[in-house]
């Protein structure tokens, strides 16, 4: 959901030390503020990551691993720092 905000004002606006679990997206769309990838939430957002999960898409559904694809969408559980 970050993709569609201000990604580091809402961040900031949580706690510290606070769990934070959020989705971003590896494609453009029209509604998109940014895209992602795992190395960009590492460098961008002020969280401590614990675990990215990816999901692929593949033959026309979201798939947890699987084949990496182009398009797939990260979950992200983290903690706020």
């Amino acid at each position: 959901m970050l993709e569609h905000l201000e990604d580091l004002k809402i961040i900031r606006n949580i706690p510290k030390k606070s769990r934070f679990i959020f989705t971003v997206p590896s494609f453009t769309d029209p509604s998109h503020v940014r895209i992602y990838t795992e190395d960009l939430i590492r460098m961008r957002l002020p969280v401590e990551i614990k675990e990215i999960y990816r999901f692929n898409w593949t033959n026309g559904k979201w798939e947890f691993g699987g084949i990496p694809s182009k398009t797939y969408i990260l979950l992200v559980d983290s903690v706020t720092i």
